[in-house]
């Protein structure tokens, strides 16, 4: 048991020395994760624009052609989503522990799903320095973020279901 501690001692001594390096805090870490979620959308479809016009097509042209494609933009259109719905409630989320790791365990797990491993890893630091946070009290009217979040998370999961669907035919 000794030996465990000591390696989470370990792990712990690295996160926080290579946090101080970086000069993450909580909320540097969640406004990150909104402007990745909002801006690599927007690289995206600059990518799909090139693309479609190399080949001498329209967006829409690609779209058609590769139904990936059009499941990667629905994608896209559900970051800048939870990117703007995170933005919306960030008062509310980085004033509660509990809110905040929802929200943040909600986020790993979509980007997960659709292979956001960037976003995903924000998410699990974002999750590690959760404990900046006081102890909160419980919030009364959780559901004006916790709808939002449900609905983008049903969004790609459908996403998810859409892409193997298109994969294993």
């Amino acid at each position: 048991m000794n030996m465990v501690n000591t390696v989470k001692e370990r792990v712990s001594n690295y996160f926080q020395s290579f946090a101080e390096m970086l000069h993450l805090n909580l909320k540097r870490i969640f406004y990150g994760i909104i402007l990745i979620l909002s801006l690599v959308p927007m690289a995206y479809a600059l990518f799909l624009m090139l693309n479609a016009a190399k080949e001498g097509l329209s967006v829409m042209g690609v779209m058609q052609q590769r139904p990936t494609i059009a499941i990667l933009s629905i994608v896209a259109g559900l970051d800048v989503m939870s990117g703007y719905s995170l933005w919306m409630a960030r008062k509310r989320v980085l004033s509660n522990r509990r809110l905040y790791q929802l929200v943040l365990v909600s986020v790993l797990v979509t980007q997960l799903l659709v292979s956001n491993f960037l976003v995903a890893g924000a998410a699990l630091v974002g999750i590690l320095f959760s404990r900046q946070i006081g102890a909160t009290k419980p919030l009364a009217h959780k559901s004006s973020v916790a709808v939002p979040i449900s609905l983008l998370s049903l969004g790609y999961v459908f996403c998810t279901v859409m892409m193997v669907t298109v994969m294993t035919r």
